[in-house]
């Protein structure tokens, strides 16, 4: 069973939605299809990524922990860029 969703924001290099189920947490799911996300827009010759999550969340840490970099704010979010 497919325990992600994710949703490019049309055609460009923003993650609309990055989720998984919480019984997924801990099992390299998340880890292994945010990788494969960026290898394809590495693949579409896009060479910076960002995204954004809530503040003092897992997701945040998890970001961190891949090696996402803070940049900023946007819309009362953490705004992450990272090079593909």
């Amino acid at each position: 069973m497919l325990s992600a969703f994710l949703r490019p924001t049309h055609a460009t290099e923003t993650f609309g939605r990055f989720l998984w189920l919480p019984d997924s947490n801990e099992k390299g799911i998340g880890s292994t299809l945010l990788a494969e996300a960026c290898a394809c827009l590495k693949s579409a010759g896009i060479g910076r990524a960002w995204l954004t999550t809530d503040p003092n969340t897992r997701a945040e840490r998890f970001y961190r922990a891949a090696g996402w970099e803070h940049v900023g704010e946007k819309d009362n979010e953490l705004l992450f860029e990272r090079s593909l």
